[in-house]
């Protein structure tokens, strides 16, 4: 029987955008046709066990591992968005939907580097790793990357 409170913890959207990310997206990053890529042996795995957490225990067990399960759900929403054109209606919705998720992973990430915290709550330095790294790719597939000259 589903725990409907854990349910509704779940973007309502989080499992077409980690489908699109599986069928899609990963198609896109990998520029090589190496049938292994990180995205889809490490990153999806991760964000997945994320989905998992939250769906039985009602919140991830670290913070890195949510900081890349939101990250990965705003570079589907934000592929998606500039993938159907700006004449179509739903590319604003989910490059909305994107910001969200994106702000929600900087959140979750800005807790996973917090030493004042237990380890076991910020999660695996892989993890960090690859919530950073996808953090970079949120600006990139956003459109919002840019750099400041000191």
């Amino acid at each position: 029987m589903p725990n409907t409170a854990n349910m509704s913890k779940i973007p309502p959207e989080a499992r077409l955008l980690l489908d699109y990310y599986s069928s899609q997206v990963i198609e896109v990053m990998s520029m090589s046709p190496i049938k292994k890529p990180p995205w889809k042996t490490i990153h999806l795995p991760c964000a997945m066990g994320a989905l998992a957490e939250l769906l039985v225990h009602g919140e991830g067990r670290s913070f890195a591992k949510m900081a890349l399960f939101y990250a990965l759900l705003s570079i589907s929403a934000f592929h998606l968005g500039f993938a159907n054109g700006e004449s179509d209606g739903n590319a604003q919705h989910w490059k909305l939907k994107g910001a969200a998720h994106k702000k929600t992973a900087q959140k979750y990430l800005r807790s996973s580097l917090d030493k004042n915290l237990p380890k076991t709550m910020r999660g695996k330095y892989k993890e960090v790793l690859m919530s950073m790294l996808s953090m970079v790719t949120i600006g990139v597939r956003s459109g919002s990357c840019w750099f400041r000259a000191r």
